[in-house]
């Protein structure tokens, strides 16, 4: 099974959330399981490092390559273009990186571990919602005021 971690769940691991760590661990244990991130959680991970010192920058890059990585593709485009119209006619909306992180999971028919309950409004999305702390909910909310 393709799990598709998304940047909530890596911010919870690098806040040492034991709860999500755990989650994520369990995971690991089964051999069948493989753990991906996309290129857009790359991005919005990094950026995070980028006021930091070049060794931690390097630290943080090199944390993230520890899973492999989804890049984009047309079909991606396709996915990200069908989820974000169907959305924007239902009146609701996801930021664009994370429509694309949910396009890619779809089209590698995986299954997304996040954060973020924003991704449940998209039905052929699976994922599972884990419980991230007080203070990322409160940054996400603020993000989208």
């Amino acid at each position: 099974m393709k799990y598709v971690i998304d940047t909530s769940i890596l911010i919870e691991i690098e806040n040492g959330n034991e709860e999500i760590i755990n989650a994520i661990s369990e995971l690991k244990k089964n051999p069948f399981s493989e753990l991906y991130i996309t290129i857009f959680t790359f991005c919005e991970f990094y950026y995070g490092a980028m006021e930091k010192s070049p060794e931690n920058k390097e630290k943080v890059k090199q944390r993230l390559l520890q899973y492999e990585i989804l890049n984009t593709s047309v079909e991606t485009a396709s996915h990200f273009c069908e989820l974000f119209s169907a959305l924007k006619k239902k009146g609701r909306s996801l930021p664009q990186f994370d429509t694309f992180i949910a396009a890619m999971t779809i089209e590698h028919q995986g299954v997304l571990i996040t954060g973020d309950s924003d991704f449940a409004q998209i039905p052929t999305l699976k994922s599972i919602i884990l419980p991230v702390s007080v203070s990322q909910r409160f940054k996400r909310v603020n993000a989208r005021v």
